[in-house]
């Protein structure tokens, strides 16, 4: 039997700020939208996998979202592949595209979809769910928030100098536009975010949450000369109608 055109709403309980899909897999088939109904404070979804089809839309509005198959070979390029579509095919503009997206970050020009593979960042904790080293992890976010804390701080700008002209590396290198290379506009991304303020439902995040210490913040003037390197960089550049 054919998949029909549905869509699914994941609201937030009185009880939780977490959604575990009772199946284990989390699918948006042939034309389905499921959508997270963005909320003050975010809820997080979580599943063993998730298939999209090529028609299929997971709208995370302002939410986040746990992969628990990261230790499978190839998901992580699977899900990364997801997001640019999601933000590159639709029909308006950014981030309404089949895939992963974000219908609320379509309607900004500073916010995103980023992925990590916790194995990168050594995350115990997110977004209020206990994660494991082979959990992905997926959440709405700024531009330029390289490590999914919520906020755009030294550590992200750290993190993008560091991959700065490398290809292949994904979010946690610096790509931000998924185009597959850490280039100068990806640096024009990161600045309109810097100093925003950390995003509802990460708190605990900003301050470790677990994270690796090897993601450390660079000394104060070494962050201004990364500053100053991206200024006057091509910011970012919007579809026409």
């Amino acid at each position: 039997m054919k998949p029909m055109n549905t869509s699914i709403s994941f609201a937030k309980s009185s009880s939780s700020r977490h959604v575990h899909v009772k199946s284990g897999v989390l699918a948006a088939l042939v034309g389905a939208v499921a959508v997270c109904g963005a909320n003050a404070d975010p809820i997080t979804l979580v599943a063993g996998t998730a298939y999209i089809a090529p028609t299929g839309h997971l709208d995370l509005t302002n939410e986040g979202l746990v992969l628990r198959d990261g230790a499978t070979a190839g998901r992580y390029g699977v899900y990364n592949g997801y997001i640019t579509t999601g933000l590159y095919n639709g029909p308006g503009g950014y981030w309404d595209g089949p895939g992963i997206n974000s219908s609320v970050a379509a309607a900004q020009t500073i916010t995103a979809i980023g992925i990590l593979n916790n194995a990168d960042v050594g995350y115990t904790n997110f977004l209020g769910v206990a994660v494991l080293s082979s959990d992905i992890l997926i959440r709405y976010t700024y531009f330029g928030d390289i490590d999914l804390n919520g906020v755009v701080d030294a550590v992200d700008y750290s993190l993008i100098n560091a991959g700065f002209g490398t290809s292949g590396g994904g979010w946690i290198s610096g790509d931000l536009d998924y185009n597959g290379t850490v280039d100068a506009v990806d640096l024009s991304l990161i600045n309109p975010s810097f100093g925003a303020p950390q995003l509802p439902g990460t708190v605990g995040l900003a301050d470790g949450g677990g994270k690796k210490s090897s993601l450390v913040v660079p000394e104060p003037a070494s962050l201004g000369l990364l500053m100053i390197g991206a200024l006057g960089l091509l910011g970012r550049r919007r579809k026409s109608a």
